[in-house]
């Protein structure tokens, strides 16, 4: 196996000492409160993370609660925790201003997924009745009201629900394929068709991560991105490859995929953070964290019963690790292909090509376009359209779609 280029992560703090057992690490989206779970102690503690020396807002002890064992929490960005019991039943708790919140109704006796979008609506989900639930988190006395419901079974007949982003975009796993269903236009579109078996925990073994452009999903050791304005598949990263993970470094959004408790990137995970040692004496010398939560810009990890929180904005390639020259030469390959899908300047000659292709399609029909260093070429052969993109005239990218199911 060829030397990897190794990662240096600076550490900001260390959040905690020497804590029980952790189950569960929830981050809301702004990233000012960190919610952990203790299966230990049974209890749900809340820290304030936002400033340099974060401390603790609020502490739920579950213990106090006959029979409940945690499922699912999540936590928004105004320090409201909701959790979820194996058995399906709701908990909310307010952590700054200590004290419960109630649903003014709540005619559904279990859930299974919970989540605040962007406007800060409580988005409920139960899965035996496939319905979501929305709720205004405006309290009156207490209360939350609901503002809307939706059963999502009405347009899909067989899926299961992966997650959902904080635009109210669903992603949803049905017939071996994973569609985006939009909550507020009640539109969905096909993202994948995975042809592995996925197994019954679909949230563990796919993540899927968004923003206006891409949509980027990670099933078990693959990372897929999906482009947006295109509608298609761009570029895909095999996470057993020595080489590719450690390019991710440029891409922080990509890099946080890489991480979970996963035994598929244990060996990743060591090198990845080889240089925290030399750099922090306080972590252990060796480690490999029980619970990982990341998000765009940070890492929460469970070392050796201290919670840390990891900057990946602060990520810096080490040089001295740079020396083989096989790995730098694929690396600029990927760096090329990558960065060749993500220039906006490309998407109009892509989708050009794609439309003529489409509608002037015949058997072994080619296109040419050419901009800059860079040539795409589209073949039209056995119902299939083929996308090649080559720079300098080296070949860096190819792509297989089949006519009938291409997006445009």
């Amino acid at each position: 196996m060829s030397q990897m280029n190794e990662i240096t992560l600076e550490i900001d703090e260390k959040i905690d000492d020497k804590i029980e057992p952790i189950i569960k690490i929830e981050v809301s989206r702004n990233e000012v409160y960190l919610v952990i779970y203790s299966h230990e102690d049974l209890s749900i503690v809340c820290w304030n993370i936002l400033f340099k020396d974060p401390f603790i807002e609020n502490t739920v002890k579950l213990s106090e609660e006959a029979n409940f064992d945690l499922h699912y929490m999540c936590v928004s960005n105004n320090g409201e925790l909701v959790y979820i019991s194996k058995n399906g039943t709701l908990k909310i708790y307010d952590m700054k201003c200590d004290q419960k919140i109630k649903l003014n109704w709540n005619n559904r006796k279990s859930y299974d997924y919970c989540t605040f979008n962007s406007e800060r609506v409580l988005i409920l989900y139960n899965d035996e009745h496939k319905r979501f639930l929305f709720y205004s988190t405006q309290t009156k006395n207490n209360i939350w009201y609901c503002v809307g419901t939706f059963q999502i079974s009405t347009y899909f007949e067989d899926f299961r629900l992966i997650s959902i982003s904080c635009n109210n975009e669903c992603y949803l796993f049905s017939n071996k394929s994973i569609y985006k269903w939009d909550l507020n236009t009640f539109m969905s579109t096909k993202i994948l068709v995975i042809d592995e078996n996925i197994g019954e925990n679909i949230r563990e073994n796919i993540r899927i991560i968004d923003n206006e452009k891409f949509i980027c999903t990670r099933i078990k050791d693959k990372i897929i991105i999906y482009s947006v304005e295109l509608k298609i598949p761009v570029a895909s990263l095999n996470l057993n490859n020595d080489i590719q993970p450690s390019m991710l470094d440029k891409y922080p959004t990509l890099c946080s995929l890489l991480f979970s408790d996963s035994m598929i990137m244990k060996d990743y995970w060591k090198k990845y953070l080889c240089q925290l040692k030399k750099q922090n004496d306080l972590l252990p010398k060796e480690f490999f964290p029980s619970v990982i939560r990341a998000t765009s810009e940070h890492i929460f990890v469970f070392i050796d019963g201290n919670i840390w929180k990891i900057d990946l904005k602060k990520t810096m390639t080490n040089e001295e690790y740079d020396n083989d020259v096989k790995i730098n030469e694929e690396m600029s390959k990927m760096y090329d292909h990558l960065h060749i899908l993500f220039l906006n300047s490309y998407m109009d000659t892509v989708r050009e090509l794609f439309q003529e292709a489409i509608t002037n399609y015949n058997s072994k029909y080619e296109l040419k376009a050419s901009q800059n260093s860079i040539e795409w070429r589209i073949t039209c052969n056995d119902y299939k359209i083929k996308l090649q993109v080559f720079k300098n005239n080296v070949s860096i990218c190819t792509r297989d779609y089949r006519s009938f199911n291409f997006p445009f």
